[in-house]
């Protein structure tokens, strides 16, 4: 993976936007004890996923790419990605978003959401997500697994569960961050690597299904 040196992560650790990222969970066995799952992470009992009177908006995303260090797309969008299947290895969405962020606002919470598909539902299989930062400028028609571009922080984890939900991963400091660098805002990179079969589906938007989407919520 192009991920900058071990020396950015010593140096991440210090700033704030590499704060320690909320445990993913699909499920209330995911969480310790006094704590329940909520919006796909780990929060303590009788939390609220957002403030009352927040602003809902949604970033719609703007180009999308698929990689994978198994197999070629060939730059073609997909209608479906498995997420953690053993025949693509490690599957890679690059994604840029309508910066929504800009407008004005306090960001207090943000959620990258895939929608699953109905025929997805299946043995529970449970696939690990992490989500990292784009460094650099790309394009769907250009980009390959040997011609990515590099991958920094802040990140975020999740979960995505072959129980027919929506992947809802929590990208508050991902997006705060895009916010206050616009200047560095090249998207986000979704990976996964291989761990099941037939691993967990989700559209693309292109063959039904909505898009990868960003919801933001603020005051």
């Amino acid at each position: 993976m192009h991920v900058r040196s071990s020396v950015v992560v010593l140096a991440c650790l210090a700033q704030a936007h590499c704060a320690r990222v909320p445990v993913p969970c699909s499920g209330a066995s995911g969480c310790d004890d006094g704590h329940e799952c909520l919006a796909n992470r780990c929060v303590p009992l009788g939390s609220e996923p957002v403030a009352e009177d927040s602003q809902r908006l949604v970033a719609e995303v703007t180009e999308f790419a698929v990689i994978a260090s198994e197999g070629d797309f060939g730059g073609a969008l997909p209608g479906v990605v498995a997420l953690g299947a053993e025949r693509t290895g490690t599957l890679e969405l690059l994604l840029k978003f309508d910066p929504i962020w800009r407008k004005g606002g306090r960001v207090e919470q943000a959620f990258l959401l895939l929608d699953a598909l109905p025929q997805s539902r299946s043995a529970s299989t449970r696939v690990a997500v992490d989500v990292w930062r784009v460094e650099h400028p790309w394009s769907r028609a250009d980009v390959t697994w040997m011609s990515q571009p590099e991958l920094g922080y802040p990140t975020a984890r999740g979960i995505a569960s072959s129980n027919g939900a929506p992947l809802r991963i929590e990208v508050t400091d991902l997006v705060k961050y895009l916010r206050e660098h616009p200047d560095h805002d090249y998207g986000l990179a979704l990976r996964a690597s291989a761990a099941h079969a037939t691993g967990v589906s989700y559209a693309t938007g292109v063959a039904g299904g909505s898009a990868p989407r960003i919801e933001v919520y603020g005051r």
